[in-house]
C-alpha cells in the first residue's frame, strides 16, 4: 500500500515554549501543488535516481572533488514549495 498522507500535505506553523516543552498551533495550511510544482517534482526524483545509480556504479575517494569552487550561498534559487512557505509566513505575527 502506498503512503496516502502525500495526497494531502499540510503545512503548520506552532509557537513553541521551551520551558514547557511544549508546542502550541497557530496556523495550519493544506498546501496544493499547482502542475508545474508537480512536473518540477518528477523531474527532481528521477534526477536523483540517476544520481544514485551513478553512485552505485562508480566509488570515489571521499572529500572536495578537485577544482571545485565556493559557491555564493547568498543567490540561491528557491523552489516552488519553499516560495509558498515564504508566502504563508507573511501572515503570521510572532510575539515576544
Amino acid at each position: 500500500m502506498e503512503n496516502r498522507h502525500r495526497d494531502y500535505p499540510f503545512l503548520p506553523y506552532h509557537s513553541l515554549c521551551v520551558q514547557q516543552r511544549h508546542s502550541f498551533p497557530i496556523r495550519i495550511e493544506q498546501t496544493i501543488l499547482t502542475e508545474e510544482e508537480k512536473e518540477q517534482a518528477k523531474k527532481s526524483k528521477q534526477k536523483k535516481k540517476q544520481q544514485t545509480r551513478q553512485k552505485n556504479k562508480v566509488k570515489n575517494k571521499g572529500g572536495r572533488p578537485l577544482g571545485s569552487k565556493n559557491k555564493n550561498k547568498i543567490d540561491v534559487e528557491l523552489n516552488p514549495e519553499l516560495l509558498r512557505n515564504l508566502g504563508l509566513d507573511s501572515g503570521i505575527a510572532l510575539s515576544s
